[in-house]
């Protein structure tokens, strides 16, 4: 039995207290009613099932819906009804929506007591009727109590975490057809005419060659003649394949879907497409450079597929309307495959349009293909044939039998690029401790042993990573292959140096439980980048996984720090940090302590993190907070954007207690959902004089926070300090607020229409024209 799990390629939500307005880019699916008479919520969802064969035998198929928010009191059934007409998530309203069936295909039971995450509805026998045909694919729509106050809410695929989003998994069989009856024998054909007369036999074999005589004495050398005219220049060698396809007209381009290609330009060779299709088929095989480029009116992510996986290294993006997105690879085709160009994990629908920056008409996406080379191949099965292939520069690509490989008695020298691969699981190998990998490419089912951690600026290896940083110079850069290391001691990073994995989820550091502090870093200049490192949580006491260490006091931080790609997992606190022009990137922070995930000091000079996951537990905190220690300045650019956190008290908090020369505070994007943790999002404590901010700006932002007494954005004077913002200083713009009333705590100052305001102990005169707030969306 097999399975496939789908994605929507159109959900939203509609609602009666709004009946002409539509709400396609909303991250929510809501259904029931919601406190008041004229306010019920319903959803609508809809698959796309036309690539599957109606042959197939569906055994099952949920529905599956991740919920996030619930104030069903007792229990109410949530129903799928089949839509009965057309609908577009873009334009539908209230006023718009479609006819619906009144009996259900699919029930599930929400109650008071079911908790939040994915729940289920069967809806088996109506995805058999939309696969053979039965029963028109109009979609569903999900309905509550309407009569009620008993809202719940499910996550839709505008949601960040696409791990949430609602699906369908279909198991099925495939059963093999009956084979056909035996036809009739044919009638027998007339006798064929007679063949040509045969070839004349061959010759008989030649008699002895009789002995050889003596050879004769050698000539004297003759007069050396006249050099000959120099031949011509011989042809350049050509490319084989090459092809240039486009589109020209406007083009509205789903989540997870392909974009198709209306024009052939120049073609060449083995690659073939269909007009109108999304399909480019490449017969031929070899190495391949692949260029696309997209024209979108909406931010987007897209990427190449090859045989329906992505390829590695193609997923490109852009964060602004209306503005050009291109990308390039070289991958390889070793069969007849099938590239496309995916709409991939953008955050909604993407419009490609023709008329952007002037009047003509323009190529709204192309892509662009020529093959470079075929790579050269090799099987190998034992440590000579491995050694003898990696000495020959001709070979390209190296095919390993699982098995250990000892390459350890001396260097192989290489001047051509070789990439070594296995097609299962089991292939090891050891280099010598000098071996140059410059030219040399581990790939798929390969690991090292022995020697696994390598400095890639001397060429060498070393067993281990104390080793490794031991014998570093400034400015080297050490690699740590895919394995989990057991770290015994606290490593120490005291010069300039980059450590990189190959990737946080395959290059694992399980440091001691005793470890208070697992790693430090104390250098200018330091990159830890591709690493999942693991450390012991305390309960008590300064305990945290990793520290940028204070370079000198009170305000001398270390500088140019980067910690990217990682996942960070253990300590009361993940990270303590003094530094200035720090970067925390693109990193999943797993808390499981009782304080904060990020506590920073200070920074100063330009701090950004971005695109990082804050995973929070029952006792987490804030994910990131700076909490002075009382002597140390934050100064600078402070930008927190595009992250996401989850069940934390607080996303951000911020104590401006001895900050100056703020040049910009922002904080965009960040999609935030307390679950449990009750707390406010964004705070700040105001004691710094707000004239050393140049610019506060809290924009776009999603926050998800089902706790009463809450605010979205807070100045919090409850625990000293009395600075006064400016008129309309902080600017809150375009964000999208969904938090549980009453709003605040008992003598806040709170915005009647926002989740915004200032708690008790604020200076008398205090008002909320503080804040200016625009283009917020509070969902109800």
């Amino acid at each position: 039995m097999s399975s496939i799990t789908i994605i929507p390629f159109q959900d939203v939500y509609i609602t009666e207290w709004f009946p002409n307005d539509n709400f396609s880019t909303s991250h929510a699916l809501f259904v029931s009613n919601y406190q008041l008479p004229g306010d019920i919520y319903r959803s609508l969802i809809q698959f796309d099932l036309s690539d599957i064969p109606i042959t197939i035998n569906v055994i099952s198929a949920e529905l599956q819906l991740f919920m996030y928010r619930n104030e069903v009191t007792g229990s109410i059934p949530v129903d799928a009804l089949r839509a009965l007409a057309n609908w577009n998530e873009n334009f539908v309203t209230w006023n718009t929506q479609p006819p619906f069936s009144i009996i259900p295909d699919g029930t599930v039971i929400i109650s008071d007591t079911t908790p939040m995450g994915f729940v289920s509805m069967d809806i088996t026998d109506l995805v058999k009727g939309w696969i053979d045909g039965s029963i028109v694919n109009n979609g569903i729509f999900l309905i509550g109590d309407e009569v009620m106050n008993n809202l719940v809410a499910f996550y839709s695929t505008k949601f960040m975490d696409s791990s949430q989003w609602p699906r369908l998994v279909i198991e099925f069989e495939i059963e093999p057809g009956a084979t056909g009856a035996t036809g009739e024998t044919g009638a027998t054909g007339e006798t064929g005419a007679t063949g040509a007369t045969g070839a004349t036999g061959a010759t008989g074999e030649t008699g002895a060659t009789g002995e050889t005589g003596a050879t004769g004495a050698t000539g004297e050398t003759g007069v050396t003649g006249l050099t000959g005219e120099t031949g011509a220049t011989g042809a350049d060698a050509f490319v084989t394949d090459y092809a240039y396809i486009y589109n020209n007209t406007d083009q509205v381009v789903e989540v997870n879907n392909n974009v198709a290609f209306d024009t052939k330009g120049i073609m060449l060779g083995g690659i073939g497409h269909l007009i109108g299709s999304d399909d480019i088929v490449i017969s031929t095989p070899g190495d391949y450079l692949v260029t696309f480029s997209i024209t979108g009116a909406d931010i987007n992510q897209f990427a190449l597929f090859l045989n329906n996986s992505l390829v590695p290294g193609t997923i490109y993006g852009s964060g602004n309307t209306n503005q050009q997105n291109t990308g390039q690879v070289i991958l390889s085709v070793f069969s007849t495959s099938i590239l496309n160009l995916r709409n991939y994990v953008s955050n909604t629908t993407v419009a490609l349009q023709t008329e952007q920056g002037g009047s003509a008409v323009n190529v709204t996406s192309s892509i662009f293909i020529q093959r470079l080379h075929e790579q050269t191949s090799v099987n190998v099965s034992t440590s000579p044939e491995l050694l003898a292939a990696l000495q020959n520069n001709d070979i390209s690509n190296i095919n390993l039998t699982p098995g250990i490989y000892d390459l350890s008695g001396s260097a192989v020298s290489r001047t051509t690029a070789v990439s070594v691969q296995s097609i299962a699981p089991g292939a090891q190998i050891q280099f010598a401790d000098n071996q140059d990998l410059t030219y040399i490419t581990i790939r798929n089912n390969v690991s090292l042993i022995v020697n696994t951690i390598y400095n890639a600026t001397q060429l060498m290896f070393y067993p281990n990573i104390d080793a490794a940083i031991v014998a570093s110079n400034p400015f080297d850069e050490i690699i740590i292959f895919p394995g989990t290391y057991t770290q015994g001691t606290q490593i120490q990073i005291t010069q300039p140096i980059a450590i990189r994995g190959y990737s946080a989820d395959n290059t694992i550091i399980q440091f001691d439980s005793s470890l208070i502090v697992s790693l430090i870093i104390a250098s200018d200049n330091v990159i830890i980048q591709n690493l999942h490192l693991i450390g012991p949580t305390m309960t008590t006491g300064d305990n945290w996984l990793f520290q940028i260490s204070l370079k000198g006091f009170p305000s001398d931080f270390y500088e140019n720090i980067t910690i990217s790609g990682c996942i960070i997992e253990g300590g009361r606190r993940n990270g303590f940090i003094y530094a200035s022009n720090l970067s925390i990137v693109g990193c999943k922070f797993i808390h499981t302590g009782n304080r904060n995930s990020l506590n920073i000091v200070a920074t100063q000079g330009y701090t950004l993190i971005s695109r990082n996951t804050f995973q929070g537990d029952e006792n987490s905190l804030a994910s990131i907070t700076y909490e002075t220690g009382g002597n140390e300045i934050t100064s600078g650019t402070i930008i927190i954007r595009d992250n996401i956190s989850t069940r934390f008290t607080q996303f951000v908090l911020f104590n401006t207690f001895l900050w100056e020369n703020i040049e910009q505070l922002l904080v965009k994007n960040n999609q935030i959902d307390h679950e449990d943790r009750s707390g406010s999002s964004i705070i700040f404590l105001p004691i710094a004089n707000f004239a050393e901010f140049n610019s506060i700006i809290i924009e776009e932002n999603i926050i998800v926070n089902p706790n009463i007494d809450r605010l979205a954005v807070l100045l919090d004077y409850r625990f000293g300090g009395s600075a006064e913002p400016n008129f309309e200083q902080i600017k809150i713009f375009f964000n999208t607020f969904d938090v549980a009333q009453p709003w605040g705590s008992i003598g806040y100052t709170v915005d009647p229409n926002y989740p915004i305001g200032f708690s008790t102990g604020a200076p008398i005169g205090l008002t909320l024209d503080v804040f200016e707030i625009v283009g917020n969306i509070v969902i109800p």
